[in-house]
């Protein structure tokens, strides 16, 4: 992305310390893992000024739970940093998308995390 003008640099800002369970080996979202477990196996690797602004990069987003940990973990090491997600694709079971062209079409959205239930909401995208 940096390559192609997007952005003013790319740094790993996060790594992953601990596995997680996959997703995609699970068939309910309930059984999923959750935002805390995803926070729990993130560690930052701090540069050494704050970044203004940090875009977090991801393949797919379908709950949001990952996307949601990685914004959670930056916040605590960013306070002040503005943050976004980007992802190439979402997925089709919690939405209304039934193509594939709905699937990769741009869209800005927020995602909420309800901290009593673990729960993602968003939208409506705009």
């Amino acid at each position: 992305m940096h390559a192609a003008g997007i952005g003013e640099g790319v740094d790993p800002l996060l790594e992953g310390a601990t596995a997680v369970r996959r997703s995609s080996d699970v068939t309910s979202s309930a059984n999923r893992p959750t935002v805390d477990e995803h926070m729990a196996s993130l560690r930052i690797t701090k540069p050494l000024l704050a970044p203004r602004k940090i875009t977090i990069v991801d393949d797919v987003v379908t709950i949001g739970r990952t996307l949601m940990a990685c914004a959670l973990r930056l916040r605590q090491a960013y306070p002040g940093t503005a943050l976004q997600g980007f992802a190439l694709a979402r997925s089709v079971t919690y939405t209304h998308l039934q193509t594939a062209q709905d699937i990769v079409r741009p869209l800005v959205d927020i995602y909420h995390l309800t901290p009593e239930t673990g729960w993602i909401t968003h939208g409506p995208p705009h």
